[in-house]
């Protein structure tokens, strides 16, 4: 049996809908009769075609990026399209606004968290996760997130500009940047944080 004919095989398996202990059961009595040398060939298949569907996944699972990341939100803004978007026979389309937060300096962002009293977001290291909905509660609140501390001067005249208060913060990382300068320590940014939007379907109710 080819990839392909494996393949097909096993979307017929899963349109079944069997539950764990039945598809355990379908494969016992399918091979339940073979020798050792064929159930060795049996796995070995078996083993060949996971490692192709895994690229499939790794195919599609770019493809869908590209198109709920970029394409799909994109589309929708230029055509003038609000979210959300009824599409007859996929669902409802959802644009929603979300970040990226890598690390830079790691070292200085667990300085900082302890500093502006969000150090228990620290284990051994910041879960990806949990730093990502930090950004995000503090993007949604306004409030300084030390990614340019190269720039404290110009975030803090801007709020005073546009007539906004300047967070207390804002006085505690420039004091840690200076204490940092005035030890001869180079001060680099602590954080990237990208925005975007992504869109997700909720499929209509059978």
């Amino acid at each position: 049996m080819n990839n392909s004919e494996k393949f097909i095989s096993l979307m017929l398996d899963a349109g079944k809908g069997l539950g764990q202990d039945e598809r355990n059961q379908l494969y016992n009595d399918r091979h339940f009769k073979k020798t050792a040398v064929e159930l060795a060939h049996a796995m070995r298949e078996a083993e060949l075609v996971k490692e192709w569907m895994e690229g499939i996944e790794k195919c599609l699972n770019a493809e869908i990026d590209v198109i709920r990341l970029n394409l799909l939100p994109v589309a929708m803004e230029n055509e003038g399209l609000e979210s959300p978007l009824n599409v007859a026979g996929v669902g409802r389309v959802s644009l929603t606004g979300d970040v990226y937060a890598s690390v830079l300096n790691k070292e200085y962002l667990f300085e900082l968290l302890e500093l502006v009293g969000s150090g228990d977001l620290i284990q051994e290291t910041v879960n990806a996760t949990t730093l990502k909905a930090w950004v995000k509660t503090k993007i949604k609140a306004g409030e300084y997130l030390f990614g340019s501390l190269t720039e404290l001067d110009k975030y803090e005249q801007m709020l005073i500009d546009s007539g906004r208060p300047v967070p207390e913060v804002v006085a505690k990382v420039k004091a840690w940047v200076g204490d940092k300068l005035a030890h001869g320590e180079e001060v680099s940014d602590v954080l990237k944080v990208t925005p975007y939007t992504r869109a997700s379907i909720t499929k209509p109710k059978a």
